[in-house]
């Protein structure tokens, strides 16, 4: 039997203003769950895990989203004010056809550097996190985590900087499922690579095997995107860069 699970960026369910310069981010300002969907109809996902998706008093992306898909199970934890749009919250959701037991939430090490744009604006890092959960497909438990990391770039940290290094040892500490035979943790990582396990103990040396991203996962050409899994045999994995968000879903499918 084969499981097929997308992780996917969707910057709030923002897709980019027509005509108006991808590299940037506030050309992506056009509402677009329906076109979000439509892909994900496409792509016939088993499990999708997004980062960067929001809810606020009236709305939850996650449940909209889950709804026209027809899946009945959802996890959606926030962990920050949303730079996308105003008054609503942004996080990380799991949305799955199959049941979704243990459900696991919390924040990384948050470095609380700040940073001058050009343009003379300020920004902090905010809180990142991850949603974990136990998938159940016929009886086989499959540990599935979505993850969200600082930007270390944008805010001029090299990986191998003290606050880096914290952030980057936090992450195993905080997710692996020591016990489980069989994991997924996808996620946008903010590590531009093919690979990202060599900056992540407790990965490298805890049986796990990555997806090589051979492609550009976002329009401004880095492989943020990323795919790590153990206990499964990897089939196959897609990169769709025909969509409009700001990062683009990365399609993997395992036997189980």
């Amino acid at each position: 039997m084969n499981m097929t699970i997308i992780t996917w960026n969707i910057g709030g369910a923002k897709t980019l203003q027509p005509g108006a310069d991808p590299t940037l981010m506030a050309s992506y300002n056009v509402n677009a769950i329906d076109a979000i969907v439509d892909k994900l109809q496409a792509a016939s996902p088993d499990v999708v895990a997004f980062q960067e998706i929001q809810k606020n008093e009236s709305y939850d992306q996650a449940e909209i989203i889950a709804a026209k898909l027809g899946f009945e199970y959802v996890i959606h934890e926030s962990f920050s004010w949303s730079h996308n749009e105003e008054g609503a919250d942004l996080g990380n959701a799991i949305i799955s056809k199959y049941p979704i037991t243990l459900k696991r939430s919390g924040t990384f090490v948050n470095p609380n550097v700040t940073v001058s744009w050009e343009d003379g604006s300020i920004a902090v890092t905010h809180d990142k996190g991850y949603v974990q959960g136990v998938i159940n497909i016929d009886e086989t438990e499959i540990v599935v985590t979505t993850l969200h990391l600082t930007p270390f770039r944008k805010f001029g940290m090299e990986l191998t900087d003290n606050k880096a290094v914290e952030i980057l040892t936090d992450v195993p500490n905080k997710i692996r499922a020591t016990n489980a035979k069989r994991e997924i943790v996808v996620g946008d990582f903010n590590i531009n690579g093919e690979t990202v396990g060599e900056y992540l103990p407790g990965f490298k040396d805890g049986n796990f095997e990555e997806v090589g991203i051979d492609s550009p996962t976002t329009p401004k050409g880095n492989k943020y995107d990323h795919v790590l899994y153990k206990g499964l045999k990897f089939v196959n994995t897609a990169i769709d860069n025909t969509v409009l968000t700001d990062h683009y879903p990365v399609i993997t499918t395992f036997e189980i």
